[in-house]
């Protein structure tokens, strides 16, 4: 099932390159999801080494862009193939990528969403860790109870609306 997932992302990757870009529409970005989709199809298949690889290069396609957010996606994959191969320094150093600019305030949409329990705790840890040595505003949106009791303030919103 790899060669075919190759074969449909590589088809994917003729009709990226085909379109021109225009206001709308940025290849660089369009290129760096495609290698972003391309690291999670790889990771699944357990091509960890290439999985990185297209992780690189979908972190230096969207903040070619400077799409912050969508650059977040391949460092979360990042950190949690650098988690499997045991290597903690190189997961870290992924997450510390993401905070690079020095922001004020990082969101985090569903940062572990996609990960089993273990790896979404040790990336939480992380995140957390960095966070206070960098003095940064860490702000989570999750639906993991368990994950929210670990910040200082938790706001639930329900019907629209944010309450304590």
């Amino acid at each position: 099932r790899l060669d075919e997932a190759r074969a449909l992302m590589a088809r994917a990757r003729e009709l990226i390159e085909t379109v021109p870009d225009s206001r709308q529409y940025s290849a660089a970005f369009e290129m760096g999801d495609w290698h972003n989709d391309m690291a999670w199809v790889l990771w699944r298949a357990g091509e960890c080494d290439q999985a990185l690889e297209h992780c690189e290069r979908a972190y230096e396609g969207c903040m070619s862009v400077r799409d912050r957010s969508a650059a977040a996606r391949p460092l979360v994959l990042a950190v949690v193939v650098h988690m499997e191969l045991g290597d903690v320094q190189a997961a870290r150093a992924a997450i510390a990528r993401a905070l690079v600019t020095d922001p004020a305030c990082l969101l985090a949409d569903e940062p572990t969403g996609n990960l089993d329990r273990k790896n979404a705790l040790n990336i939480l840890d992380m995140m957390m860790e960095l966070k206070q040595e960098l003095g940064t505003a860490l702000v989570v949106v999750t639906h993991d109870d368990e994950m929210a009791a670990r910040f200082d303030r938790v706001l639930n919103m329900t019907d629209g609306a944010l309450s304590d």
